[in-house]
């Protein structure tokens, strides 16, 4: 049956007279046939591998030794309706040597993750840095993943009734997704070698040009992602009365977003044709101001009352930016300066731009009693500029949410014991 697999699996020449099912060395070794079939791919690397299961007594003439057929295998010739044969050539498949190609698809993970924190103080004055290192090599050849990460927090108290304070956090970050070398390398035939006896890369082995060797694609695909991030933000908290305090904060969310893209000439993507990049740039901006009134009293022993008035304005404004070119003079330039390495005009850049903002009043009343009943109210008034234009302002469109909920807490005597 290995050479009906060989036959019905990929177009080895089927066309030649010997190579039918009608001839009964279609279902066992035959050096002659083998050496037309695999001859005719012009691929000298697969039919030595075949080779090699032959016990040779002339290999320049394709003469191997043969051995008498079993009463089994003459039975099976003769239900086929075909020809008995009294000798077949001696194969042993154990001795076919081929390429282990997805092994060389896969490596070891590695991650490595490491952070330092540094806190200190008085009553008055608390800060805390921090720093981290993360990186991931993943199993698939090619893909990458690094982090470098900060953060900077600060907070002041100069009075029992004032406190403020504010931070940054900052993360630059560098993935590589590459090419699935591993998938790539699961299609390729068994007995094809992907470098000649000296070393040379084969860009179609086995001399298939619909089977590309993937395993130089961790040199010539990347994807390559650079983003750094910055989110600062401040705050400010006053007593205003007993019970009665007003908070403000303000924080900003940018990121800076590039992606590269390359596919080099030697490369399964390319398959010896010319090289392309494509060069993208993200950028993210996002601010939002919160303020918040809060009342938080006891009447008596057993009635409780906090109450919270809020407002909050968001702004998000995202921009893109793209190019792309082929014909790449200078590979070892990839993605950069595409106006200046490519033989043709890069593509016509193409972009997008949106922006909104959003406005949200809230409030809520709590109201306690003997620390097991609470009930809740509470009304939000949420406005958004992505409603069509002219419209915004009109109470029909704009979105009010009351709500309320009763709570009860069962106490149990016997978890006091």
């Amino acid at each position: 049956m290995r050479r009906q697999a060989y036959f019905a699996s990929r177009s080895y020449n089927t066309s030649l007279s010997a190579a039918t099912p009608a001839n009964p060395n279609y279902y066992f070794p035959d050096p002659r046939i083998d050496s037309v079939l695999f001859g005719a791919r012009l691929d000298y690397y697969t039919w030595q591998n075949v080779a090699n299961g032959y016990t040779w007594i002339d290999r320049s003439r394709n003469i191997a030794a043969k051995r008498a057929t079993t009463e089994e295998e003459k039975t099976q010739l003769k239900n086929l309706g075909l020809a008995i044969l009294d000798s077949v050539a001696i194969y042993d498949p154990s001795k076919v040597t081929g390429y282990n190609w997805q092994n060389n698809g896969l490596e070891t993970g590695i991650t490595n993750n490491h952070n330092i924190t540094v806190r200190g103080g008085t009553d008055k004055f608390k800060g805390s840095f921090s720093g981290g290192y993360f990186s991931q090599k993943g199993i698939e050849t090619g893909q990458d993943y690094t982090r470098y990460s900060f953060n900077l927090s600060t907070d002041v108290k100069p009075h029992e009734y004032v406190n403020f304070g504010g931070g940054v956090l900052y993360s630059f970050a560098i993935q590589n997704t590459g090419a699935t070398v591993y998938r790539g390398a699961s299609g390729q035939l068994p007995i094809a070698q992907p470098y000649d006896s000296t070393g040379t890369f084969l860009l179609t082995p086995g001399n298939d040009a619909n089977i590309v060797n993937p395993l130089n694609d961790v040199n010539t695909i990347i994807n390559e992602t650079r983003i750094n991030r910055v989110i600062p933000n401040v705050f400010g908290e006053v007593q205003l009365l007993k019970g009665l305090k007003l908070r403000a904060a303000a924080n900003i969310d940018m990121s800076s977003v590039i992606i590269g893209g390359f596919s080099g000439s030697v490369s399964s993507s390319r398959a010896g044709g010319t090289a392309t990049a494509s060069y993208t740039t993200r950028n993210y901006f996002t601010w939002s101001a919160q303020n918040f009134l809060t009342y938080d009293t006891r009447i008596g022993a057993k009635h409780s009352l906090n109450a919270m008035v809020g407002q909050e304005f968001v702004k998000n404004r995202f921009e893109e930016q793209a190019v792309s070119a082929d014909q790449l003079i200078y590979e070892s330039q990839k993605w950069h300066s595409l106006q200046n390495n490519s033989a043709t005009t890069p593509n016509q850049a193409q972009g997008q731009f949106t922006e909104s903002q959003n406005w949200s009043y809230f409030g809520r009343i709590n109201y306690g009693y003997d620390d097991r009943y609470l009930v809740t109210f509470n009304v939000r008034d949420d406005w958004s500029s992505v409603l069509p234009a002219g419209n915004q302002h009109r109470y029909s469109h704009r979105e009010r949410f009351p709500g309320a909920s009763t709570r009860r807490s069962l106490w149990l005597p016997f978890l006091d014991r």
